[in-house]
């Protein structure tokens, strides 16, 4: 295309052929060809659960059909029964939802992928980078939610998808959307030109600004007669500023050469909604395939904003569960952690009436999620306020009362009456540097634990510290390992598994007379514990 771009008979030095050739480019890229195979089987297994894959059609406002699958895991239904909608990007089609199957499937999490207009097997002879796409999105929510595919949605975007998530999500006052990962998106179509200028070889004397400015202009022009849109329309950026209530997480590779990295930062600075995170993907490049470590930064957030909190927690505990037993240390602990943080901040969250009582004070607010610190294949850039579990955010008029959470447990919001309930010191988490913004009281707080939830979510943290403990273990950190099972322990000294793992530390670090009244304790209260037998017969057969 380049060697066509540019005439020097030209006055500004670009060619009327090559003009027309981008602009065919632009709305009319290589349609993906696949075959239904390429969507795997109706029928498979991911992680031990069993998936079964449907197809249907949606009809948009054009009169076009859109080619539509979800993919539903074979498993206890989760609450609100959840789902994640994949925006699949440019040239690209339905099949590209598979590349987060693994991430979401086996979680309870339902997923739907779908051929944009123009796109893949859907009608339409081109595509507009957002613009028409954002009605195809509306469309598929509204078929999915009517014919009770699925209630609570989540989006995940990439690249054309992820534009046309923040173009949909701003489009509505009110967008029925739970979160949205936005991962390599573009702030506006003139940024996607400059990119793709920056990979040509302007000839001598040909400046860039000149490029863009008369390219651009004229690119409009012959786009607007071949599909009829405006590039002026694809404007993400734009979009950005006015979403208030979405969280989000943008992912951003740093050597992305088709949407670059400053994309992202724009985006990013200008999200409206403070409930916001930046991944930035160190060496990363233009695909959907990310680290696993950069997956369950998205994971934690849809599932914290698609679930109730004891839900939320137990299943990224399965997340982590998972890594353990492929063997991947390092993402397991981590998640682990993150779980522990949320589980001791919620346990530890004043009751009502104590807040009630309590004199408002000037301390700082802990976040309402915890997040992951940065590891060797990304960095994160936190947003500088809170983040809440709620959905969204709502007007105080239309939060439900007290009363009516406890009545609708699913439903993670309550008006905090003007108090302040956040009597935690500001602190470090992971990445993240805490913001010094006390809460607004419009905005929604986390639903105060009833007795059922607070016993549930003991229990989990003592599984989760057993959990972390053996982590520890795998790769010989016994004093770590050791804390773990002891906080476990002080939790419930009933429960056997942690002196296991208590003396399993111990023996680690050498301290075996420890570690033999460890196994003691345990063996007085089961005596037939099978574990704690044959860790004690070990010590005595190998003491060093």
């Amino acid at each position: 295309m380049s060697s066509r771009l540019f005439d020097e008979d030209e006055d500004d030095g670009l060619s009327d052929e090559g003009l027309d050739v981008f602009a065919g480019f632009i709305v009319r890229p290589p349609r993906a060809k696949y075959s239904m195979n390429d969507l795997g089987p109706t029928q498979d297994t991911i992680k031990n659960v069993r998936v079964t894959r449907r197809d249907f059609e949606v009809m948009n406002s054009r009169r076009l059909r859109l080619r539509c699958s979800i993919w539903e895991p074979q498993t206890e239904k989760q609450p609100g029964d959840p789902c994640v909608i994949y925006l699949h990007g440019n040239a690209s089609c339905r099949s590209e939802a598979l590349a987060i199957a693994p991430v979401v499937l086996p979680y309870g999490i339902k997923l739907v992928g779908f051929d944009f207009s123009g796109s893949g097997h859907s009608e339409g002879q081109y595509v507009s980078l957002g613009v028409f796409e954002k009605e195809d999105v509306g469309f598929v929510v509204n078929y999915v939610r009517q014919n009770n595919l699925a209630q609570d949605i989540a989006l995940w975007g990439h690249s054309m998808g992820a534009a046309t998530a923040l173009m949909f999500i701003s489009s509505i006052p009110n967008p029925p959307v739970s979160c949205a990962i936005y991962d390599s998106a573009y702030a506006s179509f003139d940024k996607l030109a400059e990119g793709f200028v920056d990979q040509l070889q302007l000839p001598s004397g040909l400046p860039k600004k000149l490029v863009l400015s008369i390219g651009v202009r004229r690119v409009r022009k012959v786009v607007k007669t071949k599909a009829e849109f405006d590039i002026n329309d694809v404007n993400p950026l734009k979009h950005a500023k006015s979403i208030k209530q979405t969280p989000c997480k943008f992912v951003h590779g740093t050597n992305d050469e088709v949407v670059q990295y400053v994309n992202a930062e724009a985006l990013f600075k200008a999200y409206g909604c403070p409930d916001k995170e930046l991944v930035r993907v160190v060496n990363g490049e233009h695909t959907p395939m990310r680290p696993r470590s950069v997956e369950d930064r998205a994971l934690s957030l849809v599932l914290r904003t698609l679930l109730p909190v004891v839900a939320y927690l137990t299943t990224l505990k399965a997340r982590a569960n998972h890594h353990l037993l492929e063997g991947d240390v390092e993402n397991s602990t981590t998640l682990f952690t993150i779980i522990i943080g949320e589980a001791e901040r919620l346990l530890n969250q004043p009751d009502e009436e104590d807040e009630e009582n309590e004199e408002d004070e000037e301390e700082q607010p802990t976040l309402g999620a915890a997040t992951l610190g940065p590891s060797d294949d990304e960095t994160v850039k936190p947003s500088a306020s809170k983040r809440f579990f709620s959905r969204r955010f709502q007007k105080k008029e239309e939060q439900p009362s007290l009363r009516q959470v406890s009545a609708e447990s699913k439903r993670k919001l309550f008006s905090f009456r003007g108090k302040d309930p956040f009597k935690f010191q500001s602190k470090r988490l992971g990445a993240m540097k805490l913001s010094d913004v006390k809460a607004d009281a419009d905005q929604p707080i986390i639903t105060p634990l009833n007795e059922d939830q607070k016993r549930d979510l003991k229990a989990l943290l003592i599984a989760v510290y057993g959990n972390r403990s053996l982590a520890y273990l795998l790769i010989e950190k016994g004093e770590e390992s050791l804390a773990d099972a002891n906080k476990a322990l002080n939790l419930n000294e009933k429960w056997i598994r942690g002196y296991h793992r208590k003396a399993s530390a111990l023996k680690l670090m050498g301290r075996l007379d420890e570690a033999r009244a460890a196994i003691e304790t345990g063996l007085n209260m089961d005596p037939n514990n099978q574990a704690l037998i044959d860790l004690l017969k070990a010590i005595r057969e190998n003491p060093s």
